[in-house]
């Protein structure tokens, strides 16, 4: 697979001090004629999980060849191994921590190696900014056109850290799912997708309920303009999975609700027309 030349970045470092700058500094002196994406740099400290959802929504939308450089690794320094692998045509490189669980069950399975390279890192290590000193230079030669192979030893998928990410139940007639995150506009994200939906609703027209934290039944809507201004909706946002929000409003602060709040879709029959 031939690289090129862009990479993203997804860490959860925000804009606040120097780490995203500190990463591209590293990653240009390596290979000036890069081309860099910032994906995301505000998901929730720590969070590995949003991290992994964020990738799996983000990265084919990308050309053949990119590099997804994630860095959202709370065990840094410790015994977590750093991971590069190939997923299609594309390339990722982070810490084993589950931030890659949602490619381990592909078939084909992903490529993996155990990035143990030590000449392609930089000459002082940090114990604290392994993303700076490991990764980073690691996704830039990579970038470059540095076969897989040569930033270390093969890994088997079974081999590594994977997260138990949450998924919508079917229970009879509902979809019952979870709110796991919120976006920058207060839109609440459900983890119950477009197919889930459309399998509950079937090829009869049923009609599709909609309730966030016990709330009064939700219209299910296919744009924000189908509904008034300030109308609380359901509807099926750009990741493709269901969302709460508010028309031109914030949902999480309107609703007080937040991550973790329960979503129940429920099949209604359509009425019998006359």
């Amino acid at each position: 697979m031939q690289a090129c030349g862009i990479i993203t970045l997804t860490t959860d470092f925000g804009l606040e001090d120097e780490y995203v700058g500190l990463l591209k500094g590293v990653m240009l002196c390596r290979e000036p004629k890069l081309r860099l994406v910032d994906l995301c740099h505000a998901l929730p400290p720590g969070d590995i999980a949003a991290a992994a959802r964020l990738l799996r929504a983000s990265w084919l939308f990308f050309p053949p060849g990119t590099v997804h450089l994630a860095v959202v690794d709370p065990g840094v320094g410790g015994s977590r191994k750093i991971l590069a692998l190939t997923v299609g045509e594309q390339f990722f490189v982070g810490p084993d921590n589950g931030i890659f669980s949602p490619w381990f069950n592909n078939t084909p399975p992903p490529q993996v190696r155990r990035v143990a390279n030590t000449r392609l890192f930089l000459p002082r290590i940090s114990a604290t900014f392994h993303g700076r000193d490991i990764m980073a230079p690691v996704a830039a030669a990579l970038a470059g056109g540095l076969p897989l192979a040569e930033t270390g030893p093969a890994l088997a998928p079974e081999e590594c850290v994977r997260l138990a990410l949450s998924q919508a139940q079917r229970v009879k007639d509902c979809l019952c799912g979870i709110i796991v995150a919120r976006d920058h506009f207060g839109n609440l994200l459900s983890d119950i997708c477009h197919e889930e939906l459309a399998e509950l609703a079937g090829d009869t027209n049923a009609l599709l309920q909609v309730e966030v934290a016990g709330s009064a039944p939700l219209r299910l809507v296919r744009c924000y303009d189908e509904a008034s201004v300030g109308e609380t909706i359901a509807l099926v946002g750009s990741r493709g999975v269901l969302e709460i929000a508010v028309n031109r409003s914030n949902a999480a602060r309107s609703l007080g609700v937040d991550v973790g709040a329960a979503v129940t879709v429920r099949r209604r029959a359509p009425s019998p027309s006359r």
